[in-house]
């Protein structure tokens, strides 16, 4: 059929095949990765549903400060908005768009408000971690004195974590108000953010 010479050069034979196999081993993975993080079931679910937020206004879009229109980055504002909270996950990238909505953000109030509350928020859990850091300081002194520091300590890291998993719980439930188009007012802080942005 074929003899050695019609075949060409032994290590190219070899090298064609394993570049084959390393694509299809690439088609496989993206294809993993693909069904995992988009199972079939919810692909087709969320094909089957209309994306559209309900607005009250006329199509030419909302008057200026109400949720729906867009940012000075060109974001819907509800997006931006809902930023502002949940990018704080990301190594505080929250906290740099609610600085920059802040700052540039002359006439949507609603992204400004939904900066500030955000803005106070950070301050807030930043505040509160300074004071347990503080007691837990005191309390670990106190019970090192009986030769229980280590009941200190646990304690320290179980109120830190109780305390994390609230900031949390805040972060998102803010966010979700915010990309719903509400004027979510969390407690005490929404108010100092409310009358910030009313000034």
């Amino acid at each position: 059929m074929f003899s050695a010479t019609d075949r060409g050069p032994p290590g190219l034979h070899l090298e064609s095949s394993n570049a084959e196999r390393g694509i299809l081993r690439q088609n496989i993975a993206f294809r993993v990765v693909n069904i995992i993080v988009f199972p079939p079931v919810v692909v087709y679910r969320l094909s089957k549903r209309k994306f559209k937020m309900a607005s009250p206004y006329p199509e030419g879009g909302p008057p200026s400060g109400a949720p729906g229109g867009k940012t000075s980055l060109g974001l819907d504002s509800n997006v931006g908005a809902a930023l502002c909270y949940l990018a704080n996950f990301l190594c505080c990238i929250g906290m740099v768009l609610a600085i920059v909505f802040l700052v540039t953000e002359k006439e949507n109030r609603f992204v400004k408000f939904h900066a500030v509350q955000s803005l106070f928020l950070v301050a807030t859990q930043i505040a509160v971690g300074i004071v347990v850091a503080i007691l837990g300081l005191i309390v670990s002194m106190v019970l090192d004195m009986v030769h229980m520091g280590w009941a200190g300590w646990l304690l320290v890291l179980c109120l830190r974590l109780v305390l994390f998993l609230i900031f949390c719980i805040i972060w998102i439930i803010a966010g979700i108000k915010a990309y719903g188009g509400q004027w979510y007012k969390l407690p005490l802080i929404g108010e100092f953010a409310w009358n910030t942005v009313n000034k």
